[in-house]
């Protein structure tokens, strides 16, 4: 886990890219990218996988309709190439769901979107800005250089179903 006490810094948004807030078919976009991602990174069935990111896009546009969270998204030439999302939990603000498509990292989309979520959040109010990463994730270095701190570890474990 990592913390910062001050909103995460934001970085120029990058040459051709435009951010703003996820509305209408900009949730399909959303949907659309988090499959295709899913499925270059993992082996898996990937009709099961698009109904589940389904069901928790909606999710996510109902929670994002109370203004309880938000989701950004960078656009180039209105086609999303990167997203992230923001929930308020009371002073602290959690980043959910960072994602760049392969063809559009290592090009500051992330650290731009980081910034932007965080300026949301603290006009709501927030203080404590949190991204739950896993130790071995590179993306780290990118929340490290927007101010986010290791604050502790957890581990956790997963036991399959026997077969």
């Amino acid at each position: 886990m990592l913390v910062a006490s001050t909103p995460p810094r934001q970085s120029v948004a990058p040459r051709g890219y435009t951010a703003r807030r996820l509305s209408g078919t900009d949730w399909d976009q959303a949907l659309v990218l988090e499959a295709a991602e899913h499925e270059s990174a993992r082996d898996s069935e990937t009709g099961r996988y698009t109904c589940f990111a389904r069901a928790r896009n909606e999710s996510r546009r109902t929670i994002c309709a109370g203004d309880t969270a938000a989701y950004f998204g960078a656009f180039a030439d209105g086609v999303l190439a990167a997203s992230l999302g923001i929930v308020r939990c009371g002073k602290t603000a959690r980043y959910q769901d960072i994602l760049t498509a392969t063809n559009h990292r290592r090009r500051g989309l992330a650290s731009h979107l980081l910034g932007v979520a965080a300026r949301w959040a603290e006009s709501y109010g927030c203080d404590r800005w949190v991204v739950v990463t896993e130790a071995t994730n590179p993306a780290k270095s990118v929340y490290r250089r927007a101010g986010l701190e290791p604050h502790s570890t957890r581990v956790a474990a997963y036991r399959g179903e026997a077969t």
